[in-house]
């Protein structure tokens, strides 16, 4: 009550009085499973641009969307890094010792591998770990036409004639997800409903192709 609409909860890492992150005798944050406030997927703001750039008769318009927030609670990524499919800076060979306090209140010093890193603790882990923030530039679409001219149309039976080709969802890069994961927050597992910003191993928006032609007589 008095939260934003669709509001994300889930659970986190259990934390000492002083807010340090707690972790048990394996060295793996403790998770505190009561449902907890994670988020707000609503955007803070959102805008789109439409440059159209003209010489002669080439047209060339684009349509550029920005997201500025909104929260993402997101599987696809926690599975990439836990599973290592991307180069996200964890070393498998490495071993860690996860920021934060033990149970005693001493600091940590209970080392873990990189599978418990990835595995254990960002995808089966505290869904707290799978927040990101969802601010996103996005070339959406791009247009290139060409309007053939008076003089071109002479042995043509045409009163004009345009061609166009066009591209839609071209390019994404949502700032604040890990390194090298290129998640795109348009995806959604809910489809349209009451479920924003949530992410159940969601596959990306397809990116089109088109072709067009404008004749008249």
């Amino acid at each position: 009550q008095g939260l934003p609409y669709g509001v994300l909860l889930g659970t986190t890492i259990v934390r000492d009085a002083s807010g340090n992150k707690v972790v048990g005798n394996d060295g793996l944050y403790l998770v505190d499973k009561t449902d907890k406030y994670l988020g707000d997927p609503n955007p803070d703001w959102i805008t789109s641009l439409i440059p159209t750039f003209s010489y002669k008769n080439v047209t060339l318009s684009a349509l550029v969307n920005y997201r500025h927030g909104g929260d993402i609670f997101s599987t696809t990524t926690s599975a990439l890094i836990g599973r290592g499919v991307v180069d996200n800076g964890i070393c498998r060979e490495c071993n860690y010792i996860l920021p934060g306090v033990t149970q005693t209140g001493e600091v940590n010093n209970v080392a873990i591998t990189a599978t418990n890193l990835g595995f254990d603790t960002y995808l089966s882990g505290a869904n707290e770990l799978n927040i990101f923030d969802g601010t996103t530039l996005r070339l959406q679409e791009v247009t290139l036409g060409y309007a053939l001219t008076a003089k071109q149309l002479k042995k043509l039976p045409f009163g004009s004639l345009s061609l166009n080709i066009s591209g839609s969802n071209l390019w994404y890069k949502a700032f604040n997800f890990p390194k090298n994961i290129n998640y795109d927050t348009n995806a959604s597992s809910t489809g349209v409903g009451n479920g924003q910003g949530i992410d159940y191993i969601t596959g990306p928006s397809s990116r089109r192709i088109g072709f067009s032609i404008k004749a008249t007589f």
